[in-house]
């Protein structure tokens, strides 16, 4: 591999890393300080308000990820016209789409939760949440486009920063006891819009925008078979990995899924530790794939497999026994009443880990609609068993379904069509 394009990945992913560190030590840090101010039942509801910022991505409809792949593509080329012209289209169209899809969410949510007990403080976490979901999803669109043009370090970067701001905020309003809504404003909402004004007009990438397209943007021509994809693929991932949460509260209630978020925590700790190194391989694999460089390539697969399969070994032992001495010695939260909670996230996570590294390169040369199948069934199946092992196991049973539905529709047949298919290019590139 390159080594200045191996510097880019190490360091977009060091960059990556120490953000996602910082957010999910935090986090696991101020849990007792959270269940002290606001109480259990509280703080599982911002738990699962928290877990719906995954179904923010699907605002892009999937645009900014095929996106990624034309500009990766376009920068072999430099062709910075059409990269400013797909960056412009995109931008808008994901600007439009995304106000009727939020405004759907408020009409539901507004139905829903008007009658509730405490209907004032889930109206203030609503009205927080959406314009904090705006705000995310628009930061997701501009990562994108840097990754797209081989800068990730850059988006990396500025998420370090925006984590380090966020952390002091938490904590200064923690210990002055502001209340829920308060907090998640001056942690969630304030500090990713002053980012989204940064990237929009003061980032060198932003001069690449061409305002003036707005009243000429092309819809067709951004909604693309290959974006319809990555829109599935994305509503497959939440209900695949993001909506845990939502059925144990559910089922369970909210102390239920506080109880599962402390030590979910840990879980995503190492699942975003390492999938800041993998995604930053994407935009290098669909350029090395238009550069017909299939070789190359399925050496990266294998050694990225094998470190996977490595850091997924580690990831256990630390979920499964260092984990629980963190939340009850040093921590001294007692809320878990589970303790196969912890082996069972580690065995989930290790799965995870294999297919966060096999996905972004799958990505890179477009094989979507294998996955798109494969997650649809693997949708169905975690779905039905959570529900079921939930309501008969407990907490355990959300992370046993996920680890026999991934296993099956996810790491298996995911690592087979990678390698198969890159076997097929080099075979067809020596005969050619």
């Amino acid at each position: 591999m390159n080594k200045n394009i191996l510097f880019k990945i190490l360091k977009s992913g060091g960059y990556g890393l120490l953000s996602r560190i910082i957010v999910s030590l935090s986090q696991i840090i101020f849990i007792p300080l959270m269940i002290q101010v606001y109480g259990q039942e509280k703080f599982g509801v911002l738990a699962t308000i928290l877990s719906l910022n995954a179904f923010v991505a699907l605002s892009n409809f999937g645009i900014s990820k095929a996106m990624q792949n034309k500009i990766s593509c376009l920068n072999v080329v430099n062709d910075d016209l059409r990269v400013s012209e797909i960056l412009s289209d995109s931008l808008f169209v994901v600007i439009k789409l995304s106000l009727v899809v939020l405004a759907v969410i408020a009409f539901i949510g507004l139905i829903v939760f008007i009658k509730v007990a405490e209907s004032v403080f889930y109206l203030q976490m609503g009205i927080a949440f959406l314009f904090s979901a705006f705000c995310l999803l628009l930061v997701s669109f501009f990562y994108d486009f840097y990754r797209g043009c081989q800068n990730p370090e850059k988006a990396n970067k500025l998420a370090m920063i925006m984590s380090i701001v966020m952390v002091i905020i938490t904590y200064i309003a923690l210990h002055m006891k502001l209340s829920m809504f308060q907090l998640y404003l001056l942690v969630y909402c304030i500090p990713q819009f002053f980012l989204i004004l940064f990237m929009m007009f003061l980032s060198e990438e932003s001069k690449r925008v061409i305002w003036a397209r707005f009243s000429s943007v092309k819809n067709k021509s951004v909604i693309s078979g290959t974006s319809k994809l990555f829109f599935i693929l994305t509503v497959i991932q939440f209900f695949g990995f993001g909506a845990d949460t939502f059925i144990i509260s559910a089922v369970l209630g909210a102390s239920a899924a506080a109880e599962y978020n402390v030590a979910f925590r840990f879980y995503t700790l190492v699942i975003f530790g390492f999938s800041v190194f993998s995604s930053a391989i994407w935009p290098f694999f669909a350029k090395y794939n238009s550069e017909k460089k299939f070789v190359l390539m399925n050496d990266i697969a294998k050694k990225g497999v094998k470190l996977s399969l490595m850091y997924g070994m580690l990831s256990l032992l630390f979920i499964t026994f260092i984990a629980p001495i963190i939340v009850d010695d040093i921590l001294n939260v007692k809320i878990i009443t589970d303790p196969t909670i912890y082996f069972l996230l580690g065995a989930q996570a290790a799965l995870v880990i294999n297919t966060s590294m096999v996905i972004p390169m799958l990505n890179a040369i477009e094989k979507l609609k294998e996955q798109v199948y494969l997650g649809f069934l693997s949708v169905i199946l975690n779905v039905t068993l959570t529900i079921l092992f939930v309501k008969f196991l407990g907490i355990s049973g959300a992370p046993l379904a996920t680890i026999l539905s991934h296993l099956l529709f996810g790491v298996i047949p995911l690592n087979y069509i990678l390698f198969k298919s890159l076997k097929k290019d080099i075979s067809n590139l020596e005969t050619s």
